[in-house]
């Protein structure tokens, strides 16, 4: 069963204050939560757009960039495929040993953070084969 969350419990989850989460709501860069007034929830999804949000901004791009990639990943993925020169995208690396990492770009790649988490883990998982193989010889 998916998690359910009221906009304090959101608000907890993510450190973001419930009064951001509002403002983001009317700016539309949230998508609207399940039912409204006091029994209005939000699931997953919306936890990992929160999460998206909060890592474009760190990464210091504008509301309404955020906004525009917003849109970009509801349309298909072809011109993601081929960045514009200038264009900032937040890429994953995932660290498997000293001097050797894995850059991800989970939009190009078309991951959400559940199959990121999945292929981190199954990548790890194969350097440790790996090594121990190494190891072995």
């Amino acid at each position: 069963m998916e998690q359910q969350y009221g906009i304090n419990e959101l608000a907890g989850v993510t450190g973001i204050p419930v009064r951001t989460i509002r403002f983001y709501l009317q700016k539309g860069l949230l998508t609207a939560p399940h039912g409204a007034g006091r029994g209005a929830w939000y699931d997953n999804h919306h936890l990992e757009q929160l999460i998206k949000l909060q890592m474009w901004q760190a990464a210091g791009l504008s509301l309404e960039r955020i906004g525009e990639l917003l849109k970009q990943e509801a349309e298909p993925m072809l011109p993601l495929l081929n960045p514009k020169p200038g264009e900032l995208r937040v890429c994953s690396h995932l660290q498997l040993a000293p001097g050797l990492s894995l850059v991800i770009d989970p939009i190009a790649a078309g991951l959400d953070s559940d199959k990121l988490r999945t292929l981190a883990a199954a990548m790890m998982s194969t350097f440790d084969t790996v090594l121990n193989k190494e190891g072995d010889k």
